[in-house]
């Protein structure tokens, strides 16, 4: 769906997404952040822990999620003050809920092997002009291939949980519904836009909207659970 239709509301989940946003491509300048209070934090310094820290979130890791979002348009992201720091709290609650439900997906089974990796990695390396392209991209994303394997296999993993759950909870759009989206989030910005030219869109974004619905129900029960501590 393009950009200028729709304004999506803020959904850090891979994304990304969806849902939440797991990126392939991850890199964060490693240099210090400023808190709220003006005392800086290196990138190893752990802002977040899950299960009395057997998981840890880092400041580099956070800034690495937040340099991403910067770059959606659509998407502001506060410099400084008490905004900023609401702005990390937030963030840092999207990747403690990805946290959570890719380990809820191993635990039910979901895998990535050799091969789903390795077909993902030449769709990905196809979109470049050849192999040194490609490994500027990685060395630009403070990345290497490897690293890049792992996070596409999470990628793979969390998305057939996803695929899961939109099948459990098959979800349907009624025409009310889709012509109040239309007219309040495209006529404004769009007024010559027909209706009937963006239905099957709107329809595949309000169902998808009611899946993520059900994934963050299921986030937050295992979050109940989780011992979550944000230390920002």
């Amino acid at each position: 769906m393009k950009n200028s239709y729709i304004t999506i509301a803020l959904v850090i989940v891979a994304l990304a997404g969806a849902g939440g946003v797991i990126w392939y491509f991850k890199g964060a300048d490693p240099l210090a952040t400023q808190t709220q209070e003006g005392v800086s934090q290196s990138a190893d310094t752990v802002v977040a822990t899950i299960r009395g820290g057997e998981t840890k979130i880092t400041r580099g890791e956070l800034d690495v999620q937040i340099e991403q979002l910067a770059q959606n348009p659509q998407i502001q992201v506060p410099k400084e003050g008490d905004e900023r720091i609401a702005f990390e709290r937030l963030v840092l609650d999207q990747m403690v809920g990805n946290i959570l439900f890719f380990e809820e997906a191993k635990r039910q089974g979901f895998t990535a092997d050799d091969a789903a990796v390795s077909a993902e990695l030449s769709k990905i390396t196809g979109q470049y002009a050849d192999t040194a392209a490609f490994e500027a991209a990685l060395l630009g994303a403070k990345l290497d291939k490897e690293s890049l394997k792992t996070n596409i296999a999470r990628q793979l993993i969390t998305n057939q949980y996803r695929n899961k759950i939109a099948a459990e909870h098959p979800s349907t759009t009624t025409p009310e519904e889709i012509k109040a989206f239309y007219d309040a989030q495209i006529t404004p910005q769009n007024p010559d836009t027909a209706l009937e030219a963006v239905t099957q869109d709107i329809q595949t974004y309000l169902e998808q909207q009611k899946v993520e619905e059900v994934i963050t129900g299921i986030i937050a029960d295992l979050r109940a659970s989780a011992d979550v501590k944000i230390l920002i």
